[in-house]
């Protein structure tokens, strides 16, 4: 089952995004799964400048990968680390170590001009 959605980078089309995530996989295992879309997601918003966002979900068993490609400014979410402990961190920058934390897979590539985030999860 595979579902791709074009979105333009609006708060606003993330329903879009949750709706197909629910299509894939019963309710009761998408919580964790729809909160590290939707930090993905509002990280594109806030810091990409993108104008375009792809997203490419695909189930496969137990597995739902999920793909995020923009048009925004170049960065690898894989790449950051933090030495900080749960507590230390203010109410943001927690979210790319949850990601992390979360998927069974995160990997990121720069593809002619555009962000690809792949994210693997057990359903």
């Amino acid at each position: 089952m595979e579902k791709e959605l074009n979105l333009q980078p609006t708060v606003s089309e993330y329903g879009k995004v949750m709706a197909g995530i629910r299509e894939l996989i019963p309710e009761h295992n998408a919580k964790k799964i729809l909160v590290v879309c939707e930090e993905w997601f509002q990280n594109i918003l806030s810091h990409s400048g993108a104008t375009k966002i792809r997203v490419h979900m695909k189930r496969d068993g137990d597995e739902l990968t999920v793909v995020f490609t923009d048009d925004g400014k170049q960065f690898d979410p894989t790449t950051y680390q933090s030495d900080r402990e749960f507590e230390d961190f203010d109410l943001g920058g927690m979210g790319l170590s949850m990601m992390k934390e979360i998927t069974v897979v995160m990997e990121y590539q720069r593809v002619e001009e555009k962000n690809q985030l792949r994210l693997v999860f057990r359903v």
